[in-house]
This record gives C-alpha cells, sequence and structure tokens, in this order.
C-alpha cells in the first residue's frame, strides 16, 4: 500500500477525516495490519508520521482530487471524477489494500486524534524497539521510552493504559506485559 492507496481507501470508507494527525495515524495502523507497505513512518512531534503520505495529501488538495476544509477535515475534493478516475486505475491496489484499512478504521476510526496520537505513538516505540534492537520492549521500557520522546505530554497512566489497549487490540503482544 503506497500513499495514494492510503490516501484513496481511507477517503473511500470515512468521507470525512478530521485532520492530518488522525489521517496519519489511521495510515499509520493500516500499514501495521498489512504488514507490508512502502510506507515509511519516523517518529514527529504528533507521532509516526509518513512524508510521502504528507507529500502525497498535499498534491491532491491542490489538483481538487481532495478537499481540505478550515476545521482541517479532508474529503473527497471538487474533482470527483478525477477521484473516481485515479481510484479506477489503482483498483486492484486499493482491493488489496481496503482489508487492512477496514480494520484500522474499526478499531481506530472514532478515536480522538490525542488518543490516536498516544496509541500509534505506543505501537511505533514498541516495534522499533522490538524489531530492530530485540530488546527493551517490555512494558515498562516502551512506556518510559514514551514518556521521554513525548516530553510528558502524556502521563504514565494514559501510556501504560495506551499500552494495555494495544495488547487488548493484539497489536502488540501479551508477553511484553511481563517486565523483564
Amino acid at each position: 500500500m503506497n500513499a495514494t492507496v492510503a490516501l484513496l481507501g481511507l477517503v473511500s470508507e470515512t468521507p470525512t477525516i478530521n485532520g492530518r494527525i488522525k489521517l496519519q495515524k489511521l495510515a499509520y495502523f493500516s500499514k501495521v495490519h498489512a504488514k507490508q507497505s512502502p510506507l515509511q513512518f519516523r517518529m514527529h512531534f504528533y507521532g509516526p508520521f509518513c512524508e510521502d503520505l504528507a507529500d502525497t495529501l498535499q498534491d491532491f488538495v491542490l489538483d481538487g482530487v481532495l478537499q481540505e476544509g478550515r476545521d482541517h477535515s479532508i474529503s473527497i475534493g471538487e474533482d470527483q471524477a478525477a477521484f473516481q478516475d485515479i481510484c479506477e486505475s489503482n483498483q486492484q491496489a486499493l482491493d488489496d489494500a481496503l482489508p487492512s484499512i477496514r480494520k484500522a478504521l474499526k478499531k481506530f476510526g472514532e478515536k480522538k486524534n490525542h488518543d490516536l496520537e498516544l496509541l500509534a505513538t505506543v505501537h511505533f516505540i514498541y516495534d522499533r524497539q522490538h524489531n530492530l534492537y530485540q530488546e527493551n520492549d517490555d512494558m515498562t521500557a516502551v512506556c518510559k521510552s514514551v514518556y521521554k520522546v513525548k516530553n510528558g505530554r502524556f502521563e504514565d497512566t494514559e501510556i501504560l493504559a495506551a499500552f494495555k489497549e494495544l495488547v487488548t487490540l493484539k497489536l502488540i503482544p501479551e508477553k511484553a506485559l511481563v517486565v523483564g
């Protein structure tokens, strides 16, 4: 799933996305569910961020394919025919990506941006510590890292609750709850 497919799929499945933060986090969790995706995320002030997704959104807004309201909501733009044409030309990739996008929307679509920022940050840090270093991936280590990265923007209790929610959603394995 590339940035174009992520944007098309998310906007097709939820007519209005409440802001760029939500878009980025829903795309992040769509990638998590897809297992394989060329989307590259890095840590940013509001959590995982994909430059390619931001650039593609900007291009689509400039071309009228998508629009961004004054309230920062993102939806299909004035050029609905162009939106449909792009969807049709990416139909196979969209069909492949939609199950992952739907899973992400089902689990996270109703979340507020603040909560999505925290959940995505916790998952991103867990994933990096687990996959890159094969260590420091237990709950205590991850929560400490999140607290440090977020400069105290979230309370310890919020971070811990987010970690446990991701375990409940089976996006972090239960064994990570054990400190060690």
